[in-house]
């Protein structure tokens, strides 16, 4: 072997080894959920830069470049654009899910203190008392606010049982909603904890023995990770449910081909019958029978294929 091969082999081995460490660092002093942030808005700027007319590698090829401006510049000399690319579709393919699983995409351009101006990057129908979900983004918001309080005074003389507390990140949301019932006079409601982030999957243990009910809300809970990772979080909290006696409600888009259709996909019979035989104490329909053509159908095939598994 020539002296020239070797000093190309020890090159290559320590082009490898820099850009191997910085890989490492970066992956060290930043989460999963903060690189997928990272990639999650380059990936953004490039649905609105080409407006959806641009193909698939003509986006890959502005993340890649975006991306390169984040590495150190005497960095960017030892990088191809074909290894960016490798690390960007092996490690973030998360991303292209989040984006293609909102029916709307809309990027914020600017924020004011009362509104949002933002730039419609996929358009389509936007109905009334939609939520808004803002990947990545840690948003800090108190267990209860002033209005969901009067409502829990309201709500025992009403002949309510149960109250459902969304965005669950913990005991202390737990706890706080106790407190507040006691307060409300109305102790013995039920507590319902909807796992609908990344955040409550994980605080499940810890909050588990202080509700009456779990609700794996696969809505919101599917933007927080790929697609094909939440049957496998289903799973895993109908188990942990399960082992510890705590019933569990599973919801969103049961039936969801039941707004317009009057029969169900396979798929969706399927994932109710699936449900149940996971555990299922409950079934919710919301959009289906809430603003469906064929509420009554809806509410048929969900008791009837229950009733199958059981």
């Amino acid at each position: 072997m020539s002296t020239s091969t070797i000093m190309v082999i020890i090159l290559a081995v320590l082009t490898a080894l820099v850009v191997g460490t910085f890989l490492w660092v970066y992956i060290r002093d930043k989460t999963i959920d903060e690189i997928r942030v990272d990639v999650y808005h380059l990936f953004l700027k490039a649905e609105h830069a080409f407006k959806e007319s641009g193909s698939g590698k003509q986006k890959m090829k502005y993340v890649v470049s975006q991306a390169r401006k984040l590495l150190p510049s005497w960095l960017q000399y030892f990088v191809t654009d074909e290894f960016l690319e490798s690390v960007i579709e092996k490690w973030f393919q998360a991303v292209k899910d989040l984006l293609d699983d909102g029916k709307l995409l809309a990027q914020v351009d600017t924020a004011e203190p009362d509104a949002l101006v933002c730039t419609v990057v996929r358009g389509g129908v936007l109905q009334s008392r939609k939520s808004l979900a803002a990947p990545g983004a840690d948003i800090q918001m108190p267990t209860l606010t002033a209005e969901d309080k009067e409502n829990l005074a309201i709500a025992a003389d009403c002949g309510v049982t149960g109250v459902m507390l969304p965005f669950v990140r913990g005991a202390a949301d737990i706890r706080n909603l106790r407190q507040a019932l006691a307060e409300a006079g109305a102790p013995q409601l039920k507590i319902l904890a909807k796992i609908e982030n990344l955040a409550g999957v994980q605080a499940l243990p810890e909050f588990l023995p202080l509700v009456d009910e779990v609700v794996i809300a696969r809505g919101d809970l599917g933007n927080a990770m790929p697609l094909w990772e939440l049957p496998r979080c289903q799973k895993q909290l109908s188990a942990a449910c399960r082992a510890a006696g705590v019933p569990f409600m599973v919801v969103t888009q049961m039936l969801d081909s039941m707004h317009t259709r009057a029969v169900p996909t396979r798929a969706e019979v399927s994932d109710i019958y699936n449900a149940v035989l996971d555990g299922a104490s409950s079934l919710m329909l919301t959009g289906e029978t809430a603003a469906g053509q064929y509420p009554v159908q809806a509410m048929e095939y969900l008791v009837r294929t229950a009733r199958t598994a059981m």
